[in-house]
């Protein structure tokens, strides 16, 4: 099943929330993805998702993905949300691997 387009006629825009502590630990990572992202012209959109707020914006969402900050909580995370929680590899994270994470998340 494909949701419904998200403003773009019949092209389904795929987002993706990246969820750290406080919504602004992974936004060096996230503006990388951004920008290659936007030089791939691909129809995946990555956000910063801060923990506390993760109720109200989950439907926004096809799929999160956790930071290793609060990777321990994912079981806590998949109870209150409707969409799939991932992992992002803690090595990734850290050297700001934004080509293996754009991959890892166009392969799910």
């Amino acid at each position: 099943d494909v949701a419904p387009s998200r403003g773009l006629g019949d092209v389904y825009k795929r987002q993706v929330g990246i969820v750290d502590q406080d919504g602004f630990s992974s936004s060096y990572l996230i503006s990388l993805m951004k920008e290659s992202l936007t030089i791939e012209k691909s129809n995946l959109e990555v956000e910063s998702v801060s923990l506390s707020s993760l109720e109200e914006v989950e439907g926004d969402y096809d799929a999160l993905y956790l930071s290793p900050s609060v990777m321990h909580l994912k079981g806590d995370i998949e109870s209150i949300v409707s969409v799939p929680v991932y992992v992002i590899d803690p090595l990734v994270y850290a050297t700001n691997d934004f080509y293996t994470l754009i991959h890892t998340i166009l392969s799910k």
